[in-house]
């Protein structure tokens, strides 16, 4: 939930700035570290769970699925 909320809170952020090129957005994966999960397999998940807010639209904060 702490993950969740650190990475909109980043993503309102970046998106309520005032940008001058132009609006600018962030996706956000998060993951949350487990006990004895290597640091390779929470990048990991992390990474999947980036590339599924951009897949679901972009400019969205989305958490690992628990492993």
């Amino acid at each position: 939930d702490a993950a969740k909320l650190m990475g909109e809170r980043l993503r309102v952020a970046i998106e309520e700035n005032a940008w001058d090129a132009r609006p600018i957005t962030v996706s956000v994966g998060a993951a949350a570290w487990l006990d004895g999960a290597s640091a390779e397999s929470l990048i990991d998940q992390a990474d999947r769970a980036l590339y599924r807010s951009k897949q679901a639209g972009r400019n969205i904060v989305t958490l690992a699925d628990a492993a």
